[in-house]
């Protein structure tokens, strides 16, 4: 079964996907700061990680960066309430699989993930 780390300072969003990915065959776990982030990574190991562009510790492209060093195989989306493409961009260059725009769609979801994994 593959791992998801969600990532995000809002408590509903990270239960609504946790709760979204369990019922698509997928472990999810969240946490609410980089920094247990960071140590969740080497117990959990995602295979995916979602990631919140707007952490009020770091900012996500910096953490993604972080994530990067320490796991090169997993594989990141970022989601933001930024519809900039420059947000976007920038993450994207930095390795990011994807940059997706709340609200999050279901399927749209669902897709990205199966895309990375497969």
């Amino acid at each position: 079964m593959h791992t998801i780390l969600i990532v995000d300072e809002d408590i509903n969003m990270c239960i609504l996907l946790e709760k979204f990915f369990s019922k698509n065959n997928f472990t999810a776990k969240y946490v609410h700061s980089t920094s247990k982030a960071l140590k969740k990574i080497d117990e959990f190991n995602p295979s995916i990680i979602v990631i919140d562009y707007s952490l009020l510790d770091v900012n996500g492209k910096n953490l993604l960066l972080q994530f990067q060093e320490i796991n090169k195989q997993v594989q990141v989306i970022v989601i933001s309430s930024y519809k900039d493409v420059k947000h976007a961009v920038g993450v994207i260059k930095q390795g990011a699989y994807d940059y997706m725009v709340k609200p999050l769609f279901p399927e749209e979801i669902l897709m990205t993930e199966s895309i990375v994994l497969y």
